[in-house]
């Protein structure tokens, strides 16, 4: 077998990535896909008035705990890129995505006699 005319190495590796990196920059659409803080996520799900059961429900897990693990403020889970992008399209357009009566302010009163 011949050798081949490129090598991949770390130095060609790391200069791919930052011209990747610097295209995502200018690129449309390209906030969608970057990494989410775990503060980002409890206030994108605060401003849509969302409970964490509601929005797990949306993100189609099974229990409230995942989104806690991931919003705690001490040694939160990262939050996986797939859950950041879903998370951030529904907030450019929650009437689209969050069914009606869903995370609506209500005006019943438990305690009321």
């Amino acid at each position: 077998m011949g050798k081949s005319a490129y090598t991949v190495t770390k130095a060609s590796t790391e200069r791919v990535m930052a011209k990747e990196m610097h295209r995502a920059r200018f690129t449309p659409g390209a906030a969608l896909f970057r990494p989410m803080p775990n503060y980002e996520l409890r206030a994108l799900r605060e401003r849509l008035s969302l409970t964490q059961a509601q929005f797990a429900a949306i993100m189609r897990y099974r229990s409230a705990m995942r989104i806690s693990e991931f919003e705690r403020e001490r040694n939160p889970l990262p939050i996986p890129e797939h859950i950041a992008f879903i998370a951030r399209v529904i907030a450019e357009d929650p009437v689209r995505f969050i069914p009606s009566g869903v995370g609506e302010p209500t005006t019943h009163d438990p305690f009321a006699a």
